[in-house]
């Protein structure tokens, strides 16, 4: 076994250029080197064998080895079978550091501009577009750690979400109302919707910024974010700091994942605030959600019973 800190040593991004790739390894929360395998998951590594091969728990299990260059690890050799690829570590290339990124996104997210304007409340439209269902949200937001999301569907019933304080719970017509688990609360706080990369930066194991894809309007940065709880994000940002896209992976219990992608467009300067009026969140599973922001309030009134029921 290593210690936490030896294996700081074997952490970086690795740029697979033939499939234009980037495979992250970082020190995980238990200690343990972790691998971000691209368009996957992330697997725990094994402690080396003798031949000094880690190995990935899959079946049949993939390994990993490094290649120790003048004191530092220059590259990452996959084996898979009988293939074997060598992926070396990526050093400076000119991309921005987390660090400017992060700050970026400020900009479009002025962390005074969301205070001045709270409590908050946005009304608009929400469609489950596969479902065939329509009807109207309500968002009710106090600051990152106080707020509400209620989807009312007539008939059909209502789907709410409220994080309050250090927990946190959720209420479907069909389920009840439950506690949010330790996981599902964790990423509402990473998805809560005003909160900057910045402000949540505690919640991640670590950022990467991983390539830069597009021209002029179009250009945007891609910084992958690994949680300490949850699937991997790769989140789009474009030249004023707005996120534009994500896409990572819902979990479905501890094995299986889904891919997950969400959209924002219409981006309006709402009280200084870059606000995406039309967003859509898409799976496989459940298909579109599209919600479309019709008003927004500043400075309302926020009942104290808004968290209990």
């Amino acid at each position: 076994p290593f210690t936490a800190e030896e294996l700081q040593a074997f952490s970086g991004e690795f740029y697979l250029a033939g499939a234009n790739q980037v495979w992250i390894v970082f020190v995980n929360e238990l200690g343990r080197l972790a691998l971000d395998y691209p368009g996957a998951k992330v697997y725990e590594l094994s402690w080396p064998d003798e031949t000094g091969r880690w190995s990935l728990a899959l079946a049949p299990p993939l390994q990993v080895a490094f290649d120790d260059e003048v004191g530092a690890v220059a590259a990452m050799t996959i084996y898979n079978g009988d293939i074997k690829v060598r992926i070396p570590r990526r050093t400076g290339n000119g991309l921005p550091t987390v660090d400017q990124i992060l700050e970026l996104t400020k900009k479009a997210m002025p962390p005074a501009a969301i205070e001045a304007a709270c409590p908050l409340r946005m009304v608009g439209t929400v469609e489950l577009v596969h479902e065939g269902l329509s009807g109207r949200f309500k968002l009710l937001y106090l600051d990152d750690e106080n707020w509400r999301f209620d989807k009312e569907f007539g008939k059909f019933g209502r789907i709410t979400t409220v994080v309050n304080g250090d927990s946190g719970w959720s209420f479907t017509t069909m389920r009840g109302k439950e506690t949010l688990s330790a996981s599902a609360y964790a990423t509402a706080k990473r998805d809560a919707p005003f909160t900057t990369l910045a402000g949540t930066r505690n919640l991640y194991r670590s950022f990467h910024v991983v390539d830069e894809v597009g021209k002029g309007d179009d250009k945007r940065i891609l910084l992958r974010a690994i949680p300490l709880q949850g699937p991997p994000v790769t989140i789009h940002i474009d030249g004023e700091g707005v996120v534009r896209r994500s896409r990572g992976a819902l979990a479905l219990g501890e094995l299986a994942t889904i891919p997950i992608e969400t959209v924002y467009e219409d981006i309006r300067e709402v009280h200084g605030i870059g606000l995406a009026h039309r967003v859509e969140v898409r799976n496989p599973l459940t298909g579109v959600t599209r919600v479309i922001t019709e008003k927004f309030e500043p400075n309302v009134d926020v009942p104290a019973t808004t968290w209990e029921k």
